[in-house]
């Protein structure tokens, strides 16, 4: 609960507070499709294609990984730094790195009668979630690889057809992001609660009860009890941003030509 507390304060102070109060600490060229995200130890993994490239806080690089025959890389969830989970959906496989992205194990969805997994991140109640694209169902796997729960047919319930770009836990719910219907939120047993009326949203973070997602340019923030949204403030930077992170006292920003990282 402190490290929540905190993390909400430098949070709110960031999004107000002007751009010059943002300094610069470390920069790294970036060419080609890219992602960001970090660990909550302030680990930076930077995905490039099918490579994950690890660094420290501080910018300074510790490990790499690369499949290249497993197809797609669609997803890097580092919630659990010890289990760093990476999602091939062509392959319907997680692979699970230690803190040196070598291989723990592997995880065949289409063996747990998963056929055609979408998008899969890590669970801090133990196991993993999947969207399940053949019927339309968020569904909650466990350690011991049986399936725990499941939200029913999405597409049924919504009346419209899901495709969802994001998938992420945080604080006991769960976070589904589809362009169209917008942030689907559900509860740690995979009920369907809401949907945040965001549409349009590809890449996102949750900080306490703030949703911060990335829509064109621009980062926005909506609070996911009174609905209200507002822009976060951004370091000035060249190039359109693809990617953004906070983790600690840090801002990660991904854009076109790098990955920029900030203290504030």
């Amino acid at each position: 609960m402190k490290r929540l507390l905190v993390i909400l304060f430098l949070f709110t102070a960031c999004a107000f507070r002007p751009a010059d109060d943002f300094h610069l600490l470390h920069q790294l060229p970036v060419s080609g499709n890219a992602t960001v995200t970090t660990d909550p130890l302030g680990n930076c993994y930077l995905t490039v294609g099918n490579q994950v490239l690890k660094f420290d806080p501080k910018g300074k690089p510790l490990s790499n990984f690369a499949q290249v025959d497993r197809g797609e890389l669609r997803g890097v969830d580092a919630l659990n730094p010890l289990k760093v989970l990476l999602f091939y959906p062509d392959f319907a496989q997680i692979i699970l790195l230690n803190t040196q992205l070598s291989v723990q194990s592997t995880i065949n969805l289409r063996n747990l009668d998963i056929q055609q997994p979408w998008l899969a991140c890590s669970s801090l109640n133990d196991g993993y979630w999947v969207f399940d694209l053949q019927d339309a169902q968020l569904k909650k796997i466990g350690l011991d690889l049986q399936l725990q729960f499941q939200s029913g047919n999405l597409n049924q319930l919504l009346r419209k057809r899901l495709v969802p770009m994001a998938l992420l836990e945080s604080q006991e719910s769960v976070f589904l992001a589809d362009p169209e219907a917008g942030i689907l939120v559900f509860d740690r047993f995979g009920n369907y609660d809401k949907t945040l009326p965001v549409p349009g949203v590809r890449k996102f973070q949750v900080i306490g009860e703030e949703v911060l997602y990335l829509r064109n340019d621009s980062v926005f923030a909506v609070n996911r009890k009174t609905l209200e949204e507002h822009p976060v403030v951004l370091p000035s930077h060249e190039g359109a941003v693809r990617d953004f992170r906070f983790e600690q006292q840090e801002l990660y920003l991904l854009t076109t030509d790098a990955l920029s990282i900030y203290s504030f």
